[in-house]
């Protein structure tokens, strides 16, 4: 089955080689999608992007996404 739109989905994580970096290569092969990895300079810049657009998917602990769901609801 050919997936639409191969490579065009980004995940933010906290930089090479991190914890949240892991998780999204782990998932690729999981979910058979094609994920771009966009490294950042910890998880904090990743989040604000995530909530920017300017990534699709993030991997991050909710201490530091608490004040944005707390927000949101």
């Amino acid at each position: 089955m050919r997936k639409p739109n191969p490579g065009k989905v980004n995940f933010g994580s906290a930089g090479g080689g991190s914890i949240t970096h892991l998780a999204g290569e782990l998932l690729k092969p999981e979910a058979k999608i094609d994920l771009v990895h966009v490294p950042y300079k910890g998880r904090p810049p990743a989040v604000n992007d995530l909530l920017g657009g300017q990534v699709q998917m993030a991997s991050s602990t909710c201490r530091c996404c608490s004040g944005h769901i707390a927000a949101a609801s």
